[in-house]
C-alpha cells in the first residue's frame, strides 16, 4: 500500500489510526530541523483566532487548478495553510483535488479547519449550519447552548484526529468554546475588524456603497484619508484603525514595527471589488461579511453548498491536518498555497525557494502578501522557479481586498 504521508522533518515514528476504513497519519514526536524566517515573528499570532473566515478569496487556487486540468493534472496532492479555512474546504470540494494536507503554526487555525470540515461531513441543513456559523442577520436565533450541543453531537464526531490533545474537538471545546458558542465565524480578528468598520459606517452608506455610489465618492470618504474621513475627521483611515483597537496588541506592534508604511492598507482592492460587484452582479462573501456581517445565499463559500458538502462526503478521506511549519511539510505537491504567510519577514526568496523544490512537474505555489512582493521576478532569477505563465490570470481572479494588486498576489513554478 502506498501511503502518501504528509509529516514534519525529524519525525520519529507515526501513528496510523483506522478510523471508519480511513487510514490517517499522524506524527507521534517532532523536532523540526529549523525554524524559517516566516515563522520568527508569528509566535503573537498563535495564541488568538485571527480570521474565521479567509483574508483570500479561494477563486485564486481554483484558477492555478484548472490550469493544472489543462496540462492534465487531475489527480492533484494540495499543501495548504489553514488559515481561516474557507480555502481548503472549497479546494478540497474540488475533483481536481485526490488529497489535501493542512498545516498552520495556529492550533486555532487547525481546530477552526477541522469546524469546518467537520460541518460539511456532517448532515446538518444549510440554514442550521448558517445559524451555527453565526452567517445569519440574526445571530440569536440559534443561542450559545445549541451550537455547542450541535457541535458536540454533528461535528466533533468528523474531526479528523479526535483524540489530538493540540487540534481535537476537546482542545476546541477548551481553548475555542466561547467563539463556537457565539457564532464562529463572527468572532475572529479579522471578523471584529469588519464589525468596527459597520460600526461606524452607518447602514443607509454601506447600503449606498453597494448599490449606488457609482464612481465611489462615498467609500472613498471612508478608506482614503484624503477624501475626507467623516468618521476620523481625515486623521487615518476607518481600516488602520480597526486593525490598530482589534488585532491582539503583540500582532500590532509586529506589523507597525516591521511594515510601518504598509499599516495603512491600500483601498483599492474595496473599491475594485464594490465595482466589480455592480458590474457583474457576482457577490463576494467577504464583501458581505465586511458590509452586512453574514453570508447571503449567493455569496457564501462555496464548500457550504449542497453540491460542495455531497462531493466532499463521497469523496475518500484523503485529508491530513498539522500543527507546524508549511516550510517543513516532506512530499511533493501539485499545488502549495502558504496564504500571506510572508508579511512577517523580508527575507522570504530562500523560504519561497524550499517550497517550490516541494512541487511536482508543472506544479504551482501561490503566495500572497500585503506588503506587496517588490521584484519578485528579478530577485527569483537564478533560483530554479519563475512566475507562472498563467499568473495574470490567477490576479484577476482573487477577489480579496488585500491581495488584488500587481505586486500582491503570484503564482510561482519551477523554472523549465
Amino acid at each position: 500500500m502506498n501511503l502518501e504521508m504528509f509529516v514534519r522533518r525529524g519525525v520519529s515514528r507515526i501513528s496510523l489510526i483506522l478510523r471508519n476504513s480511513k487510514i490517517i497519519c499522524r506524527p507521534i514526536s517532532t523536532s523540526p530541523r529549523w525554524r524559517s524566517p516566516s515563522t520568527q515573528h508569528s509566535e503573537p499570532l498563535n495564541r488568538n483566532l485571527l480570521l474565521s473566515s479567509n483574508n483570500e478569496h479561494y477563486e485564486s487556487e481554483l484558477t492555478i487548478l484548472n490550469n493544472l486540468d489543462a496540462l492534465g493534472k487531475r489527480q492533484n496532492k494540495v499543501l495548504h495553510i489553514a488559515g481561516g479555512s474557507d480555502s481548503p474546504m472549497v479546494v478540497w470540494s474540488s475533483p481536481l483535488v485526490a488529497s489535501l494536507y493542512v498545516t498552520d503554526q495556529n492550533p486555532c487555525a487547525l481546530m477552526l479547519f477541522q469546524i469546518k470540515l467537520g460541518l460539511a461531513l456532517s448532515d446538518i441543513p444549510l440554514d442550521k449550519a448558517l445559524q451555527f456559523l453565526g452567517m445569519v442577520e440574526d445571530s440569536s436565533v440559534m443561542n450559545g447552548d445549541e451550537r455547542l450541543e450541535l457541535f458536540e453531537a454533528k461535528i466533533a464526531p468528523n474531526f479528523i484526529e479526535p483524540d489530538s490533545d493540540l487540534i481535537g474537538f476537546k482542545a476546541a471545546r477548551d481553548k475555542i468554546g466561547k467563539e463556537i458558542a457565539a457564532g464562529i465565524c463572527r468572532t475572529g480578528g479579522l471578523e471584529n475588524c469588519f464589525a468596527f468598520l459597520r460600526k461606524n459606517i452607518s447602514a443607509e452608506d454601506r447600503h449606498a456603497i453597494l448599490n449606488n455610489d457609482s464612481d465611489c465618492t462615498l467609500l472613498k470618504r471612508y478608506f482614503h484619508p484624503e477624501e475626507g474621513n467623516p468618521v476620523l475627521n481625515g486623521e487615518t483611515t476607518v481600516r488602520e484603525l480597526a486593525l490598530k483597537h482589534i488585532l491582539p496588541p503583540p500582532a500590532y506592534e509586529v506589523l507597525s514595527a516591521f511594515f510601518p508604511e504598509h499599516m495603512k492598507v491600500h483601498n483599492y482592492g474595496t473599491i475594485r471589488e464594490v465595482l466589480r460587484y455592480k458590474e457583474t452582479k457576482n457577490p463576494n462573501f467577504m464583501l458581505d461579511l465586511m458590509m452586512k456581517g453574514y453570508y447571503t445565499p449567493d455569496s457564501m463559500p462555496i464548500w457550504l453548498t449542497d453540491a460542495s458538502r455531497n462531493h466532499i462526503r463521497g469523496k475518500q478521506m484523503q485529508v491530513s491536518v498539522t500543527s507546524g511549519d508549511i516550510h517543513d511539510a516532506v512530499g511533493s505537491f501539485d499545488l502549495i498555497s502558504a496564504s500571506n504567510i510572508y508579511d512577517w519577514t523580508e527575507d522570504y526568496i530562500d523560504p519561497i525557494k524550499v517550497l517550490v523544490g516541494k512541487l511536482e512537474k508543472n506544479g504551482a505555489l501561490l503566495i500572497r502578501r500585503v506588503t506587496e512582493f517588490p521584484q519578485l521576478e528579478k530577485n527569483l532569477v537564478g533560483s530554479g522557479a519563475r512566475i507562472a505563465p498563467y499568473n495574470n490570470d490567477v490576479r484577476q481572479a482573487e477577489r480579496s481586498f488585500l491581495f488584488g494588486g500587481e505586486l500582491n498576489i503570484f503564482a510561482v513554478t519551477k523554472s523549465e
